[in-house]
């Protein structure tokens, strides 16, 4: 069923955006976020079953695949496709996606959170008295308090 398959895709959708976004939020620079989407990539096309069978694979391997969000939905694209599988004979690839998207948007959701939090007092986001937004907070420290409140009551 186009249905089936559609409801599929999307649920494996939203497990790759997820990490996605994972990935560029634990990712310092561009390059860091190329490298390690491929580090996640690759290993999901070698070990899903997708080119080589997981019952062929050694156990120690298999288990690896079976961790892996393309393992599912290659499952439920296999069964549909193949076999023409309802979507209650595919309900454990189906749950199985369900939950690594839940986690992975959850952890990433954190993840993004806690990056664009405030910092604590030490190094606050927001500028305080004497401290403007783009000097990095030297033009308050150079011209003194006095000069940080005189701004503060000066008409705009």
């Amino acid at each position: 069923s186009i249905l089936t398959f559609t409801l599929g895709a999307a649920i494996f959708l939203f497990v790759t955006l997820g990490l996605g976004v994972l990935i560029s939020t634990v990712s310092q620079t561009q390059g860091q976020a190329i490298q390690l989407a491929i580090m996640t990539m690759v290993p999901q096309f070698l070990l899903s079953g997708l080119f080589f069978p997981l019952y062929a694979m050694p156990w120690g391997v298999r288990w690896i695949g079976y961790l892996l969000p393309l393992t599912w939905f290659v499952k439920i694209a296999r069964g549909v496709m193949v076999r023409g599988a309802p979507i209650d004979a595919l309900w454990l690839p189906f749950l199985v996606l369900a939950v690594m998207a839940a986690g992975v948007f959850t952890l990433s959701t954190l993840r993004f959170r806690r990056d664009l939090a405030p910092a604590g007092p030490a190094g606050r986001a927001d500028p305080g008295e004497g401290e403007s937004v783009g000097d990095g907070g030297r033009a308050g420290a150079a011209d003194g308090p006095a000069a940080g409140a005189a701004r503060e009551e000066a008409p705009a």
